[in-house]
């Protein structure tokens, strides 16, 4: 059985490890041992069973521990998977038993499906996506790595994103629009034309309102 190790102790590890008792292969091949952060007071004041067992900095894997990267901003998440990966770390791929993956949609290494999720036949989703609750990624729809979709966002068929973008909660792309790498698009923002990499976007229909600067994101 492989011990898995949250890596993010903030909001979204939180979650994960609430419903993670719900997930194929949970309790069977892989077990919840606790979390890595690097604020050692993240979880002061609230109740898990789960502690934090060290810091992401001086984690060192071992052969039978699988880690998910639980930071919603794309940014650190990949700073933090690359991390991880220098070490040679594993990652786990999770998928809530109530999430429907249709055949032929292809996941990616570290990939988080929340409850209730849906992703399309012929969806690609790139290493480290992390689609929250409710989100839907439409048939044929490319996610690049490390974006992440807030609850209920909506990708709808053959949109590609590039790689690490956050949608909001209820955003949503029609059908064949691209959005560039490292994006922005605010909660509720309805994207219908193409979006250049880097931008914030934001309305009904969105519209760009700044562009993004190398370490900037949520």
């Amino acid at each position: 059985m492989f011990r898995v190790l949250i890596a993010g102790a903030g909001d979204l590890g939180r979650e994960i490890a609430n419903w993670i008792d719900s997930c194929e292969g949970a309790n069977n091949a892989w077990k919840l041992a606790g979390f890595l952060s690097d604020v050692p007071e993240a979880l002061d004041g609230y109740e898990l069973p789960e502690r934090i067992l060290g810091t992401i900095a001086d984690y060192q894997p071992q052969p039978d521990d699988r880690m998910i990267v639980a930071i919603g901003d794309p940014v650190g998440k990949m700073q933090v998977a690359e991390r991880l990966r220098e070490r040679h770390a594993k990652f786990l791929t999770l998928v809530h038993r109530s999430a429907v993956v249709s055949r032929g949609a292809v996941l990616g290494q570290g990939v988080v499906i929340a409850p209730h999720v849906y992703v399309g036949g012929g969806a690609v989703l790139g290493d480290f996506v992390v689609l929250n609750v409710s989100a839907t990624v439409g048939h044929d729809a490319k996610v690049g790595a490390g974006c992440t979709l807030s609850c209920h966002c909506d990708l709808t068929g053959h949109v590609v994103v590039g790689a690490g973008v956050f949608m909001g909660t209820h955003a949503c792309v029609i059908p064949k629009v691209h959005v560039g790498d490292w994006s922005y698009l605010g909660a509720g923002s309805v994207v219908i034309r193409n979006v250049e990499p880097r931008s914030r976007v934001f309305g009904v229909p969105a519209r760009k309102i700044a562009t993004m600067n190398d370490t900037e994101q949520s």
